[in-house]
């Protein structure tokens, strides 16, 4: 059996890990959503269907991102973002300096039309698929639909 020091994780294996305080989160699970979420390619997903496009700060894909595991990790609301602008688990888990702001994550929801709601469903067919496939028995399931409903419910009815 392996423990935590003994490993690294593979979607940033610049991470070292210590108990000696310093710059503190209480969301350090998320580094395991995020291990697992790279592992099945959710984070390639959401840049092949929203683009990742470099010349803004936040994309569409990393606000989606932001936002899947701001709610796994109970910040339901949007201005969650502004609290947790910098904390630390946050910014290491999204690999970026900042998090997105609540007004930029109310600009990007705002600006979803149609086609990003057929891009959603598309994304969660290629998720079902992968995970229903029957010749692998053993699979493990996470399931943002919910997230993306929220994302999709919000849209819709602001």
């Amino acid at each position: 059996m392996m423990s935590l020091q003994q490993s690294a994780l593979q979607f940033n294996s610049k991470f070292s890990f210590e108990f000696s305080g310093g710059n503190l989160s209480s969301d350090s699970g998320l580094l395991f959503i995020k291990e697992f979420i790279h592992k099945i390619g959710f984070d390639n997903l959401l840049s092949q269907y929203f683009g990742s496009d470099n010349r803004k700060t936040h994309s569409i894909s990393s606000v989606i991102e932001q936002l899947i595991y701001q709610n796994i990790a109970g910040y339901h609301r949007d201005d969650a973002a502004d609290h947790l602008r910098y904390d630390p688990v946050f910014t290491a888990v999204l690999e970026k300096e900042a998090l997105a702001s609540q007004p930029t994550i109310s600009r990007t929801l705002n600006s979803f039309e149609q086609k990003d709601i057929v891009k959603f469903n598309d994304i969660l067919e290629h998720l079902y698929k992968m995970t229903h496939n029957p010749s692998d028995k053993r699979h493990f399931i996470l399931d943002l639909t919910i997230v993306i409903e929220k994302l999709i419910y919000y849209r819709f009815t602001s």
